[in-house]
């Protein structure tokens, strides 16, 4: 569940955030794409179905984003009277229950914050009306450049949960002009509502949508059937099986060996850095029940690796299940690759990762992108 971060994280800069096509009307209140659906084909926008918002009015200086992604049930495209930018993307997600702190964490990383504790979470946001309903307002700014190493950068988040549903409200850009927008954010969200997923046509089959992130993301504990999405060319080694998977992995496969031994080898890619690789290696360190590290521990933990499609880091550690205590090992690449960010993993008992390494690596090799 910790890589369907990455996907609405990323993006402090311009650009880097990927959203979904949103059809702006000339009524006063537009909608998401449950309105851009072509009257001639029943079945056009169904591939991604999924559930959008409605809007009174967009603020001064907003408008809507014409060339949507991924994973966003709208995007707003904001702009300031000296060329500043900003982008708003809505993303409605399920199955994130009790993931507070690790999404408050993984925002405060994008921004070089360093984490915060649980006892800390109350402070990092204030009460936002959106629409009918109360959600919260989580706010932070970074204390150095990290947008081009020239302009400061700010993160503000406004969260809903509502029905099943979390839905996340995330304003990125260069610190000052982000803060200048908090009154017309808060005004925007006053005005927003809600619109089901279409349906589908009746008899139709279950859809995991484009790289399995369809109708199955809305509901916790959903899963992708394998082979399901477009993923690279590779070629996948004999003795890996590859099964059903998160809405959030391209693939996952797995392998056994002696003794009930197992490791889990998942697949995913995220725009942008995908959060960052310190925030990512403290994540799966926390898996193996390992303390964080800082950027000069993560020197000593990771190295380069030339790939055919470009030049990726290699990370590798050990450290102990958190059900039995026992050795697990992961070894992890991570590879930036025409603006977006591949991650390759496989985790699991040690001596299998130890013997599957090489295996793992020739995989990743082999990817044609």
């Amino acid at each position: 569940m910790g890589l369907c971060l990455v996907f609405f994280l990323a993006g402090c800069s311009r650009r880097e955030v990927t959203v979904y096509e949103v059809s702006k009307d000339t009524s006063s209140a537009n909608s998401g794409p449950a309105a851009s659906a072509s009257a001639q084909d029943p079945h056009a926008g169904l591939e991604m179905a999924m559930p959008s918002i409605k809007w009174t009015k967009l603020p001064d200086g907003w408008t809507v984003n014409p060339n949507p992604g991924s994973m966003r049930a709208a995007s707003f495209l904001i702009t300031g009277k000296d060329n500043q930018e900003a982008e708003l993307g809505v993303i409605p997600l399920g199955g994130m229950t009790g993931m507070d702190l690790q999404l408050v964490n993984m925002w405060r990383g994008q921004v070089k914050l360093p984490e915060v504790t649980e006892s800390d979470l109350a402070s990092q946001s204030a009460p936002v009306k959106i629409g009918d309903d109360e959600g919260r307002l989580f706010e932070m700014a970074s204390t150095v450049p990290i947008i081009d190493d020239k302009q400061k950068g700010r993160i503000m988040v406004a969260m809903l949960k509502k029905e099943g549903t979390t839905w996340f409200f995330k304003l990125a850009g260069e610190d000052s002009f982000v803060a200048s927008q908090k009154s017309a954010l808060e005004d925007f969200l006053k005005g927003v509502s809600f619109v089901a997923a279409p349906a589908l046509p009746a008899g139709h089959p279950p859809m995991a949508g484009g790289g399995g992130m369809g109708m199955g993301m809305m509901g916790g504990g959903a899963t992708v059937p394998p082979g399901s999405g477009d993923h690279p060319a590779w070629q996948v080694p004999a003795s890996w099986t590859e099964v059903a998977h998160s809405p959030f992995l391209v693939a996952k496969f797995e392998v056994a060996g002696d003794g009930g031994a197992k490791a889990d080898i998942n697949v995913s890619t995220s725009p942008g850095d995908g959060g960052g690789l310190l925030p990512n290696v403290n994540r799966w360190r926390g898996q193996l029940s390992l303390g964080t590290v800082d950027e000069a521990a993560l020197s000593k933990l990771v190295s380069d690796l030339d790939l055919p499609a470009g030049k990726a880091t290699l990370i590798d550690f050990s450290g102990s299940g958190a059900e039995n205590g026992d050795a697990v090992r992961c070894v992890a690449i991570v590879l930036p690759l025409n603006g977006n960010t591949w991650f390759y993993k496989i985790m699991g008992s040690e001596t299998l990762v130890a013997r599957e390494k090489d295996v793992f690596l020739k995989f990743v090799q082999s990817a044609k992108y």
